[in-house]
């Protein structure tokens, strides 16, 4: 199959895309331009604006908006880090240094792919995630721009196809057009995209008590999960599964309206998924079972077998730790990056007991930010959102232990940077106040 990795825009198209990032920049909306970034981050295509990358230009969007809302709040710009906590600034500064010196030093032909996502998909968002991500609305304003960037995102690559609306009425999973994972050679990404986009639409659901407004987040929600099925990756499917009941079971705690909604919601989407599957099981159930990772020879015929994470990448962790036991101290570099398929037992081979030391700490700091959520804090929207952001993390680390590494899971670095803001009490309490 040959894949396409470069959409080039139109010289309108392009004029468009170029407007919307100067409504951006001039409006102060720098939650707007993060949530297309990252989300565009796992498109896993570049979008051309005359010579010039989406990246680029959206980076620049980025920064400049940041900017702009700094001098229409100025009050902001007094307090740019939590009051707490502040620790973690240095620890995380040492884990990325050693992090960049073993990819440096390392023989692998995507040494490239590797210092683009650490540095433009992990490390360079957080500085302006820090400086609005305190207020509620402006995470709603991110989570709205990345679901919304997310559903262009399936379009897109419908489009890219070929592939028209009036076609999927006629062959929703695409049997007769002899596509796969839409025609993407790292159909994870753009599938951790959509799940991440569905618990944010979660969120909003439960949040919102008018009628209307459920209707149309429904119908977003279905089409997540419908381009979530279509992507095929089992590792986000079941991890989102994972998210979305830990959420649900959250929203329990509240009104009874959102408990009612919640659990509809829940339901609506099983029942897609329960279509999909007795229409098209192969979407899901690969009859050559675990065979092409070479470590694994069975032959997938039920649910359980497709989601059977010892039998598809027990032989990955098997062979990661082999490895690791060559040089347990400072690992075996990302020589083989790809090898262990699991984000624990990935740092352990790459980066040895003393990036794993560093991870350990960095998990301490993101437990410590997590704890006292079910309490909350007497804001009943940042409450949701946090409880929101924990279920992203919950979903990044359960499909990270199919396959990730600490440079390649975005989400758990920016999620974890929006817990950081809205956990700071002094903050979260002058929220309140206005």
């Amino acid at each position: 199959m040959t894949f396409v990795n470069t959409i080039e825009l139109t010289t309108l198209q392009s004029l468009l895309f170029l407007a919307g990032c100067a409504y951006i920049i001039v409006t102060g909306h720098p939650e707007w331009a993060a949530g297309i970034y990252l989300s565009m981050m796992g498109w896993t295509r570049t979008v051309e604006i005359g010579p010039i990358a989406h990246t680029w230009i959206l980076l620049a969007t980025l920064a400049l908006s940041t900017v702009s809302y700094l001098l229409k709040n100025p009050r902001v710009g007094a307090n740019l880090l939590p009051s707490h906590s502040r620790w973690i600034v240095p620890w995380l500064l040492c884990w990325w240094s050693w992090t960049l010196l073993l990819v440096t030093v390392s023989d692998f032909d995507m040494k490239i792919t590797l210092y683009r996502s650490l540095l433009l998909g992990c490390i360079a968002p957080l500085p302006f995630i820090l400086v609005f991500g305190f207020q509620w609305e402006r995470i709603k304003g991110y989570a709205l721009a990345y679901a919304g960037a997310s559903l262009a995102g399936g379009w897109v690559s419908l489009g890219v196809l070929g592939i028209s609306a009036g076609y999927l009425l006629q062959d929703p999973t695409l049997k007769s057009f002899g596509i796969v994972r839409f025609g993407i050679e790292n159909y994870h990404w753009i599938s951790y995209a959509f799940a991440i986009s569905l618990v944010f639409v979660s969120g909003f659901f439960i949040q919102t008590q008018r009628l209307v407004t459920k209707a149309v987040l429904l119908l977003c929600a279905a089409n997540l999960a419908y381009f979530l099925f279509l992507a095929g990756s089992r590792q986000s499917l079941g991890a989102v599964f994972v998210a979305l009941v830990f959420l649900f079971v959250w929203a329990q705690r509240r009104s009874l309206r959102n408990r009612v909604y919640a659990v509809l919601l829940l339901i609506a989407l099983f029942a897609m998924g329960y279509y999909l599957l007795q229409i098209a099981p192969d979407l899901i159930i690969r009859a050559g079972g675990g065979s092409w990772w070479k470590l694994s020879s069975a032959r997938e015929t039920t649910l359980f077998d497709a989601f059977d994470l010892i039998e598809n990448r027990g032989g990955l962790w098997l062979a990661g730790l082999k490895e690791f036991s060559k040089s347990p101290v400072w690992g075996i570099y990302y020589d083989e990056y790809n090898l262990s398929h699991n984000y624990f037992i990935g740092i352990l081979v790459n980066e040895g007991l003393v990036g794993f030391g560093l991870m350990l700490g960095f998990l301490a700091f993101i437990w410590k930010k997590a704890q006292g959520f079910w309490d909350g804090s007497g804001n009943p929207d940042l409450d949701l959102w946090r409880a929101v952001l924990i279920s992203i993390l919950l979903f990044s680390f359960v499909h990270a232990q199919a396959s990730g590494t600490n440079v390649s899971v975005w989400s758990i670095w920016w999620a974890s940077a929006f817990l950081w803001r809205i956990h700071d009490a002094s903050v979260i309490k002058s929220v309140v106040r206005r």
